[in-house]
């Protein structure tokens, strides 16, 4: 829709504002920057109302506190994403240190089951929810989370999507693919910044 695509145009321009300043002042001086985080947090904003234009028009039935798509440990993370998730941890005084540090160990050990080759998907078998869940099953930082959370969905109750629900191999989630040029901009941004590349959330939780 036209508003959707509006929302999009919105996100593009912030990333390409936040990259004019890492490319104008430097990588060091620019995360020193609050301007480089608000045209991150300006374009993070716009990308949620872009999804939500996108979703609406399909039947979803998320509901807040459901974590069934937070086992998942999604690929893809782009180190400047990983950046902006530490701040915000920091600026609530949210310490996960050792939840991010055991679902790192758990998932180094089911990739060592699998001859350490992840797989088109990365869920955990022992069922291990992401660091950032909350005891009440609120994500700890709900508007810093990665594109890669974003494109979690369900079309049927949000229920069926639990592994012990009866209705669980007929769940329908469809996962929305990133817009193409969004994740261009992130991954040039922390090229710029001298970072490493994508990796899997909770592996990138760990390194920061």
């Amino acid at each position: 829709s036209d508003e959707a695509n509006e929302q999009l145009t919105a996100m593009l321009k912030a990333l390409q504002e936040g990259l004019r300043e890492v490319l104008t002042y430097g990588a060091a001086q620019a995360q020193r920057s609050e301007a480089l985080w608000h045209h991150l947090d300006d374009a993070f904003a716009a990308y949620g109302r872009y999804v939500a234009h996108v979703v609406a028009a399909h039947p979803m039935s998320c509901r807040r506190g459901c974590t069934a798509c937070c086992h998942d440990n999604p690929r893809g993370v782009t180190w400047i994403e990983l950046l902006r998730l530490e701040r915000a941890l920091a600026a609530s005084s949210t310490d996960v240190a050792e939840a991010v540090a055991q679902a790192r160990s758990h998932y180094d050990a089911w990739l060592a089951l699998r001859g350490g080759e992840g797989g088109a998907r990365t869920r955990n078998p022992v069922m291990r929810a992401c660091p950032l869940v909350g005891p009440t099953g609120d994500c700890l930082a709900y508007d810093a989370r990665p594109v890669a959370c974003r494109m979690f969905h369900a079309q049927t109750p949000a229920d069926w999507c639990e592994p012990g629900s009866p209705h669980f191999t007929l769940r329908v989630n469809p996962h929305l693919l990133p817009h193409a040029m969004c994740m261009q901009l992130l991954g040039a941004l922390s090229h710029a910044m001298a970072l490493p590349r994508q990796t899997t959330l909770w592996e990138g939780l760990d390194a920061v």
